[in-house]
This record gives structure tokens, sequence and C-alpha cells, in this order.
């Protein structure tokens, strides 16, 4: 189901006066070093099996026995269909290709000490133009389950399925009063030039945000997140990065993560 966004709007506006100031890791601040450290019970909301380890590897790294909870992870019901992204991944089948990048995912989120939980709800590219059903009502399950005190959120960039995960989850945030809420920045889609800051502007004008900027910085360990990031090979080689290691270091697009509190 497609969240509406004077819904979102509405309930975010009654449960308090927001403000928005983002964390950038990668870049140095003296003020205020590891101020995502110690988040206590952290919930990663991914929409793909690989996004959250772009996008937030340092992140989840900083914070062990992370869950990250990835909202498209399911195989449709013809899992004998085979989509162009996944044929160009090395994948003969939808279900061939959900087994193995759950299998990534797992090894992946390994390497941060970090859990995978894998929603079953469908990827675009296997919808055929049907909803993506009620997926705040599928979060909504998982935030009651596993209790976080934080909670890492995208800021719904460049995909249907990015934009889904972000209005869906920020849909409960009235509901969950207590709980400490992170955006971030999808990594691959956040490339694009003008695509946060657009993001950022709506994201003011609709929800009546305060944007107050906040650097802060963390250690990195840029080898621990290459690692990681490789265990996506599937995924490497449908972005033309399928000869890269993290012994050549990580690509300029990964090594910063942008993160803003609400």
């Amino acid at each position: 189901m497609q969240i509406d966004r004077r819904t979102f709007l509405v309930r975010a506006a009654a449960a308090s006066a927001l403000t928005v100031s983002p964390f950038i890791f990668g870049q140095a601040c003296a003020s205020s070093p590891d101020a995502t450290a110690g988040l206590g019970r952290l919930l990663v909301i991914s929409p793909h099996l690989d996004d959250a380890v772009l996008s937030c590897a340092h992140l989840i790294a900083k914070n062990p026995g992370a869950v990250v909870a990835t909202v498209f992870a399911g195989t449709p019901s013809d899992g004998s269909v085979a989509t162009s992204w996944d044929k160009g991944c090395g994948f003969s089948s939808a279900r061939e290709a959900m087994c193995a990048r759950r299998e990534e995912d797992r090894i992946a989120l390994a390497h941060l000490g970090a859990r995978p939980l894998w929603l079953e709800c469908l990827d675009s590219q296997y919808r055929n133009g049907d909803g993506a059903g009620d997926v705040a009502s599928m979060l909504a399950l998982v935030l009651q389950k596993y209790r976080p005190t934080t909670v890492a959120v995208p800021l719904g960039l460049g995909h249907e399925d990015h934009h889904l995960t972000h209005f869906a989850t920020l849909s409960l945030l009235a509901q969950l009063s207590d709980v400490r809420w992170l955006l971030y920045e999808e990594a691959v889609h956040g490339r694009t030039p003008w695509i946060v800051e657009n993001r950022i502007a709506a994201f003011e004008q609709e929800s009546g945000a305060r944007l107050q900027p906040l650097d802060s910085s963390m250690g990195r360990n840029h080898l621990l997140k290459g690692r990681a990031v490789q265990s996506y090979k599937s995924q490497l080689r449908g972005l033309g990065m399928a000869a890269w290691s993290p012994g050549t270091g990580l690509p300029e697009g990964l090594r910063q993560e942008h993160y803003w509190t609400v």
C-alpha cells in the first residue's frame, strides 16, 4: 500500500515539532566524535538486500547486535521469472536471485556484527504493477517485536521501493515517541546531482521540519566496510563493479555516510 503523504505529515506534526540535523560520517569534526555509537538497540530499515550496508556500514558496525530489516526481500510466487536486472547480476530466475541475495546479506551483516530480518514484500521488478502490500503494518510488527531504541530510515531517494519504505516507516513515528529516529542517505541513489538537497527541502516543506545542520564524526573502518560490501557480489556485478576489491579502497560514493536525526 502506498503511504499517503498527508497522513504521514499529520501524524508526524501531531507528535512533535521536528528538528532534523545531518550527521556526516567520514568528515572529521572535533566537537562530538562517535556521536552515533552506543545507540542501544539499533534497527536499520533497508529497502533492498544491500542498501543498508552500502549506506550505513559504519553506523551498523559501531552498534554491535544491530538488526537490519529488509523490506523487499520476498520471492514472487512464480519463482521462475527472470528480470533484466537479475539476468545482469548472473541469475536465471527470481528464486535463484533471492536465495543468493539473502545469503549475501547474511554474510555481509555478519562482518559488521549485525543480524538480518527479511520481510516478504516483493521488489518492484517482480510486482508487475501490483501494490507492495501494507508495508507500514508489516514494519509496525517489526518495531513491536524488536522494540528498538534507535531506528534508521532511508531518505527515499531515486526508486519507488525506497520511497515506499521511507513513508511507510515514518508514518509510524507518532506512535513511537520514545524511539530515536535517524534518516540516512542511500549511497547509490544519493550520487544523483541535487537529489539529496531536493529531498531534504521537500521533507522540510512537507513536514514543517526545521533543519539545523550538525556534523559528527566516528571511527571508520573502510576495510571492514569494504569486506561487507564485497559480499554482495551479484549486485556489484549489476552495478558494473565486479572488478572492484576492498584492497583498492572504497569507491568515493561509499566512503562517506550521511545521516539526519529526527
